[in-house]
């Protein structure tokens, strides 16, 4: 028996020794879960042993983990059978609530073997310091120095008992404000709870933690086709030389340069060194352009197969072509939905507008102080904007790049002939190309 004593997810202060080679995988139903609240249907993750229906939805699962093929409409099954998503994170291990025996769910990743990506949120507030200082400087002035340097308000007169009525318009007008910034900081405070909330409810089930130093778990999920990160395999191998796993077979994790060096394979989009996340492709299933990159978290040089050379492929006008072709489907959507929210952000700059009383008559008691509202508002929409754009950017910038007009096929076709006349780099993609491609569904890198 391998393993060690763990708890059996029924947090009753029992255990069990847990045996990795008697876990099996996870099936899927697509059934309606909830039934009484008027949930539609979906796949849902299914005990292998008793058939107990779990919370967990898997969006993209495999066909043959499909129980009942039969009660998926054609529109709704997945289109191929060797490739599925997973973009959530958990424990792997699972304990039925109903036969209290463990499964494998293979639709989540494990956080303690792959690292989770920083929340974009936050780190696209940090990229945006400037602007968000910026505007807290325009603000603070417009709320502060205004009344005292320009209009010669004292903070007496503005919180005195009896305002005049412009001093009550430019209070309301900063309070409005404040009641944006606040309604924007419980808008987003919510949205994180029920992130929280909904991958409690849904993701983690009653599963079991494992460390990657548990004896016979790093085997086991292996033997399951987990690509564990060639950096953990490393380690192991130095610690417990004999009973080290192996990684998945099949399709090597590198390969070894000439140098001594070795050419990482990008793996479920994942570098298969350090298993941080790639997504160099931005979600389009084949680009053009370079093929062996650097990764930004271990630093390691890896080959990424979802990238053509089309230099090098039989026939580069047709490859070219089907390139365009393949990305067709995923740009009309980008397209439509970058439509959208440009409408919106012009609505929105509409109402700021409306609302900070730049189409008043100076004149208008209602809003006497309208060049005060317009810097205040139009403050928060510049910083709005900003944010915004810094989400989108790189995405317009792929859905330009991917557009692959029949016009710049000779420009594309020179960039990769430049690239492969660097010998080291010739190397590499060969070197790649020979080990990795030859495994892969289609050529392509697999997607977990």
């Amino acid at each position: 028996m391998t393993g060690r004593t763990v708890s059996n997810g029924r947090n009753d202060g029992n255990s069990a020794d847990v045996d990795f080679d008697s876990i099996l995988p996870g099936k899927i139903t697509y059934t309606v879960k909830w039934r009484e609240r008027g949930s539609l249907k979906h796949f849902f993750l299914t005990c292998p042993c008793c058939g107990e229906v779990s919370a967990f939805i898997a969006a993209q699962p495999l066909r043959e983990d499909i129980l009942n093929p039969g009660d998926v409409p054609g529109d709704v099954m997945p289109k191929d059978d060797r490739e599925f998503a997973t973009t959530e994170y958990g424990d792997p291990v699972i304990c039925c609530k109903k036969c209290k025996k463990l499964f494998f769910n293979r639709y989540v990743r494990d956080p303690a073997i792959f690292p989770k990506p920083k929340n974009v949120i936050m780190k696209n507030l940090r990229k945006c310091l400037p602007a968000i200082w910026s505007c807290l400087a325009v603000t603070s002035f417009f709320a502060v120095c205004y009344p005292v340097l320009i209009l010669g308000w004292s903070p007496a007169e503005l919180l005195g008992d009896s305002p005049t009525p412009e001093q009550q318009s430019f209070l309301e007008t900063c309070g409005s404000f404040v009641f944006i910034l606040l309604y924007a900081g419980v808008v987003y405070t919510l949205a994180i709870v029920i992130q929280i909330q909904a991958e409690k409810l849904f993701f983690r089930l009653k599963s079991l933690s494992f460390s990657p130093e548990t004896p016979g778990y790093l085997k086991f999920l292996c033997r399951m086709g987990v690509a564990v990160p060639e950096k953990i395999l490393d380690d192991m191998r130095r610690k417990d030389p004999e009973n080290a796993p192996v990684s998945v077979p099949g399709v090597p994790n590198y390969t070894v340069l000439p140098d001594g060096k070795r050419l990482y394979l990008k793996r479920h989009k994942r570098c298969s060194c350090c298993g941080a996340e790639l997504n160099t492709t931005g979600g389009y299933p084949r680009r053009l352009g370079r093929t062996v990159g650097v990764c930004p978290e271990c630093r390691e040089e890896y080959y990424d197969p979802d990238y053509l050379e089309i230099s090098r492929e039989k026939s580069p006008r047709e490859t070219y072509a089907e390139v365009r072709e393949a990305s067709r489907a995923t740009r009309k959507f980008r397209k439509i939905m970058y439509l959208y929210a440009f409408l919106f952000v012009g609505g929105l700059l509409g109402y700021f507008l409306l609302w900070s009383g730049a189409f008043d008559s100076p004149t208008d008691p209602d809003n006497p102080f309208p060049e005060f509202s317009l810097v205040m508002y139009m403050t928060v929409y510049i910083f709005l904007v900003v944010i915004f754009w810094d989400f989108i950017r790189d995405g317009v910038r792929v859905l330009l790049e991917t557009a692959y007009p029949e016009k710049r096929f000779s420009e594309w076709l020179k960039a990769s002939e430049k690239r492969l006349r660097d010998p080291a780099y010739a190397l590499k993609y060969e070197l790649g190309r020979k080990t990795f491609d030859a495994g892969l569904p289609g050529g392509a890198a697999v997607h977990e």
